[in-house]
């Protein structure tokens, strides 16, 4: 085996490793390409109610969206429409409004849109709060305390953005509106009203008063309504009758002796009204002697 087979079988082995390391190397990258295509995660993700717009979207509104005809036309109008979850953008189409109050600094009540089963009012959010200022040529400002009862304070403070194409590009941008808002309109629902239909089967069944009272013989009752102390008798009655509490006197300890304390003069006041009494009943009770009886004894004394 001479000397230049041994150099190329060097050499032929030498370069064997190199390819395959190059051919592993390209494998990878391949793989990290593929993964960063399939991964879901890698691409971006509107935030949740949201959606992307694409260029045919665009060219399908027309130009009435596009911020260089909005420009152009003084007579366009920016208009947003705060609606409940229940009213679609279908549902706007054919509603009409009277702005004829317009520029009241108060909020009016503009129109009404009637559905199926439940109906809506629509207001006009009226005058710019004191405390405003201009940012991006759209004028944000704080909402009055006359709007609080309606709500959409937070209507004040947004902002408008429309499609622009530029020249040299084809995909279009998103630009700030040239002119404010003019109209903050929101959508509430009517409050709710007493029914003038008549009652069903099922409403009229419900009781709707008391119960009967429970009647008793009229055998039993001695039909005789008498307040207490509406009688002399009960009156004299209630007078004679006198609480008598027999209450014995408190005790006091001295070195180990109970000594009795007098009695109370409450007490001797009502011993002494008991005697009193006794001693009337007893005046009343005895009968004069008669004069005759008198005569006689002095008769008998002669004789």
């Amino acid at each position: 085996m001479s000397d230049s087979d041994s150099d190329s079988s060097s050499s032929s082995s030498s370069s064997l490793p190199s390819k395959i390391t190059a051919i592993k190397t390209k494998s990878s990258s391949s793989k990290a390409t593929s993964n960063a295509q399939d991964d879901p995660t890698w691409a971006y993700a509107p935030p949740e109610g949201m959606s992307l717009i694409s260029d045919s979207d665009i060219e399908d509104n027309g130009e009435e969206w596009d911020w260089d005809s909005f420009q152009k036309d003084s007579e366009l109008e920016l208009l947003v429409i705060r609606a409940p979850s229940g009213v679609k953008p279908k549902h706007l189409e054919n509603l009409t409004i009277d702005l004829s109050n317009s520029s009241s600094s108060k909020n009016h009540k503009v129109g009404v849109l009637n559905r199926k089963h439940e109906s809506y009012d629509v207001w006009n959010l009226g005058g710019a709060s004191s405390s405003s200022s201009n940012v991006g040529g759209v004028e944000v400002g704080r909402m009055d305390d006359e709007a609080s009862s309606i709500g959409g304070e937070e209507m004040k403070g947004l902002t408008c953005l429309l499609p622009r194409k530029k020249k040299n590009s084809k995909r279009g941008e998103f630009y700030i509106a040239p002119r404010p808002i003019s109209r903050h309109i929101i959508v509430t629902a009517q409050p709710p009203k007493p029914s003038t239909e008549k009652d069903s089967p099922e409403t009229s069944s419900i009781p709707t008063q008391n119960p009967p009272r429970f009647a008793y013989p009229p055998e039993l009752l001695s039909h005789r309504f008498i307040a207490f102390g509406s009688t002399n008798a009960a009156v004299a009655d209630a007078d004679n009758d006198e609480m008598d509490l027999d209450v014995d006197p408190p005790t006091k300890k001295k070195d180990g002796k109970e000594l009795k304390e007098t009695s109370t003069k409450t007490s001797s006041k009502s011993k002494e009204s008991k005697e009193t009494k006794k001693r009337k009943k007893n005046a009343d009770t005895e009968e004069p002697e008669m004069p005759s009886q008198k005569k006689q004894k002095k008769s008998k004394s002669k004789k």
